[in-house]
């Protein structure tokens, strides 16, 4: 019971408060306002928005809760045998540059950004039957005349 009352005096004093704007908008538009024939007989005026004054009560904000977070630094995302500048030795430089030529002219790419043409069928044919599992190529390795 003493809950109600409590809630309907607050809300009495809300409509005062209220009240009071509304009289004191009406003193403040009271002497500004023009009546021409053509305003209205148009219709309809349209209400002018403001906020009431309680609306405009500030409220404290709530305490937010900070978590520390760990800074990590970004990482490249590389395989994990794939070999970086850095992980050569300097002296691997003229080799690396001199595979790379010849990569280059052995898949036709003496122009920057071409891309490689698709392998001949019969070049692929070939190749799929004479090896069908990772173990025939590397006897075939083995056997060459180049490997130790």
């Amino acid at each position: 019971m003493q809950r109600r009352m409590q809630h309907k005096n607050y809300y009495q004093q809300v409509i005062g408060k209220l009240v009071k704007e509304i009289e004191q908008l009406k003193a403040n538009n009271g002497g500004n306002q023009l009546s021409s024939p053509s305003k209205s007989s148009k219709g309809k005026k349209k209400a002018k928005k403001f906020k009431a004054s309680f609306m405009k009560e500030k409220k404290t904000p709530k305490a937010k809760k900070s978590f520390p977070v760990a800074v990590k630094p970004p990482t490249p995302k590389r395989h994990p045998q794939q070999l970086q500048t850095g992980d050569f030795p300097a002296k691997f430089t003229p080799t690396k540059i001199a595979l790379f030529v010849h990569i280059k002219i052995l898949w036709c790419l003496m122009k920057q950004d071409l891309v490689p043409k698709a392998p001949d069928l019969r070049t692929l044919e070939e190749f799929y039957q004479r090896f069908r599992r990772p173990e025939e190529i590397k006897e075939a390795v083995k056997k060459s005349p180049g490997s130790n």
